[in-house]
């Protein structure tokens, strides 16, 4: 890892974009460099599927807004996502709120990725080490963690369920931030790794014959 770098670098990449809600869709305007606006509408099962893919973890700001134009959609009975939809949504809203989180209490590094690129991480630390987060790899264990170990436990319709239970309650329903149980499951998932990680470090090699 190299040195801490300066706080809400990780919001600021999308900056430029704005995110509005119709009847039939999401309508999405960006400001390129020339100072023209670039928009496109997606469907609402378009938008759902980009938050699904990594399109937004370069631009965590336009991310939160169109998962709250969504919300908006479906308050206003435009759009009525399934429950596999309504776990990604809240999958990656509680993969980024809590990304920012840790930025915020412990700024960002820059670790290389699987094709050994450069990539700007937030920090997580506690008693146990620190670890470097984003978006991917918190959605990634929240989808083992929860979803999967809900659905072996109670089969695939009532994991689902008490999957999107255990959602709601970590997020706020007002200001839409973590709320304590939010940042308490969050941690114990860290804080897990990081123990897994330090028995590694210590267990011996496998013996060879």
């Amino acid at each position: 890892m190299n040195k801490l770098r300066p706080l809400s670098m990780l919001a600021a990449q999308s900056a430029g974009s704005h995110v509005d809600l119709w009847p039939d869709g999401i309508r999405i305007t960006h400001e390129n460099a020339a100072a023209q606006d670039t928009s496109r509408l997606l469907t609402f099962n378009e938008a759902v599927s980009r938050l699904d893919s990594n399109e937004y973890d370069r631009a965590l700001l336009t991310g939160v807004q169109v998962v709250r134009a969504l919300t908006d959609a479906m308050l206003q009975g435009h759009f009525r996502p399934d429950d596999r939809q309504k776990l990604i949504l809240f999958r990656w809203f509680v993969s980024v709120k809590f990304v920012l989180e840790q930025e915020a209490i412990n700024g960002c590094v820059t670790v290389t990725d699987d094709s050994g690129h450069p990539i700007t991480a937030a920090l997580y630390r506690s008693q146990y080490g620190e670890l470097p987060v984003f978006p991917a790899a918190e959605r990634a264990t929240l989808a083992g963690a929860v979803e999967e170990a809900m659905t072996a436990a109670y089969g695939e319709e009532d994991g689902r369920r008490n999957a999107l239970a255990l959602y709601v309650a970590m997020v706020g329903p007002v200001a839409g931030e973590l709320t304590e149980t939010g940042r308490s499951v969050m941690a114990t998932l860290h804080d897990q790794a990081l123990q897994l990680f330090a028995l590694d470090s210590v267990l011996p090699p496998p013996a060879t014959h």
